[in-house]
């Protein structure tokens, strides 16, 4: 029987497979995947550095629901399954908390889908944009937009006391 056929699938499904790896592992922002139970079955580089643990760690061992503050995960289903943000079975660009290892919160923004094989689900993923570095940034801008203001105002005023104190001069050089 002649394999060269089924050999030659195998190795581009290999090489596929293999591509879709580095993707995920070369992304930016956090990509995890569960099945339906919870339990997690993908978990990139970016979401190791986010959450603070290691896939080995995760992988098959995590659920879902502890990757968030308590009932987090819920509402993230919830919203999937509403036809707001981004249709049923799918939720996109949604502001929420993250519970990292240490069991500080992370800001993020993320997009959630549902996996579906046949008709079925059989499990979602989430990508996850940490907010924390954009979050300082605005605060930091924020802050030097107050910082303007307030010199503005003292420019201003400093130069109301220079007029008046002119206004107030001239008559008593001439007297």
């Amino acid at each position: 029987r002649d394999v060269t056929a089924d050999r030659a699938i195998a190795a581009e499904l290999r090489k596929t497979t293999e591509f879709l790896e580095r993707v995920i592992d070369s992304s930016a922002d956090a990509i995890v995947a569960a099945d339906t139970t919870g339990t997690i079955t993908l978990f990139s580089r970016a979401a190791e550095r986010l959450y603070g643990w290691s896939a080995d760690r995760v992988i098959g061992r995590v659920n879902a629901r502890e990757l968030y503050p308590p009932g987090g995960a819920r509402l993230i289903h919830r919203l999937m399954r509403s036809p707001e943000h981004g249709g049923a079975g799918r939720l996109e660009g949604y502001r929420t908390d993250v519970l990292a290892r240490d069991g500080t919160l992370v800001p993020v923004l993320v997009s959630a889908a549902r996996i579906m094989e046949n008709g079925a689900q059989v499990g979602s993923v989430g990508v996850f944009t940490d907010l924390r570095e954009r979050l300082g940034m605005e605060r930091r801008l924020t802050e030097a937009q107050e910082e303007l203001r307030t010199r503005e105002k003292q420019a201003f005023i400093a130069d109301l006391a220079g007029a008046a104190a002119h206004e107030l001069n001239q008559p008593l050089t001439s007297v």
